[in-house]
């Protein structure tokens, strides 16, 4: 970030503190003023991208791309944008993102226990007989499954685990979204196409010969029915 701009995200920061502390009624009570100073006293280590990597970014709210207009997915900028207050976080000042009392992490929370409950309950059964081939090592392995969190989704890579103990990805990726944000670029009118309003979409990334030499497809069609998810391959 800018040097410039980010000592004026701190002193932004600090005339708000300074402001309250002088607004301050007689009789206040002593814990206030010391909430107070412990916001004066970080205010200098604190600028407006690192609210965001605290707060923003782990936010049901927050999208990593901005929308030009409200529900044209063709022109994307990437900005960070708050869909509470439908502004990309840029135009947005620090102290108007440190205060937001929007957040909330339910919707990534059920997400990331739907991808635990898929990956137990319906992918290790279904595919525990199938071995993944590792060119690198001349070998095949059991499928074993990572679960990342990312902004708006949740992901399951398909893999294994290599000598180091380090998981290998396999090239099969499985995206859970709630909300359709932008971040796929020009495969996104694939996934508007087929996302019913308030279901989850289940995003298959992988190339045909690796599905069908899993036998995958059926699989997840499956498990997209009996989750009452919409499907889409990319």
């Amino acid at each position: 970030m800018n040097d410039d701009k980010s000592d004026d995200s701190r002193d932004e920061l600090l005339f708000a503190v300074k402001a309250a502390e002088h607004s301050l009624p007689d009789g206040t009570k002593s814990n206030i003023g010391e909430i107070l100073a412990f916001i004066k006293g970080m205010a200098p280590f604190l600028d407006k991208e690192t609210i965001i990597q605290i707060k923003c970014r782990s936010c049901d709210n927050y999208a990593s791309c901005f929308f030009p207009v409200e529900g044209d997915f063709e022109v994307v900028e990437p900005h960070d944008y708050c869909h509470a207050k439908k502004q990309p976080l840029h135009r947005l000042s620090l102290f108007t993102i440190a205060k937001c009392m929007d957040y909330s992490g339910d919707a990534q929370e059920k997400l990331t226990d739907l991808a635990s409950i898929m990956v137990e309950e319906d992918l290790r059964p279904c595919l525990a007989d199938k071995k993944l081939y590792d060119r690198n090592f001349f070998a095949s392995y059991d499928v074993d499954y990572l679960i990342m969190q990312e902004p708006g989704s949740v992901c399951i890579d398909f893999g294994h685990k290599g000598d180091d103990d380090k998981f290998v990805k396999s090239g099969i990726k499985l995206c859970l979204l709630r909300r359709l944000d932008p971040g796929f670029g020009d495969q996104t009118s694939s996934i508007k196409a087929v996302q019913k309003y308030g279901r989850t979409i289940m995003v298959v990334m992988a190339g045909r010969q690796i599905r069908r030499q899993m036998g995958v497809d059926g699989i997840l069609e499956r498990i997209a029915e009996k989750r009452n998810m919409d499907i889409v391959y990319l």
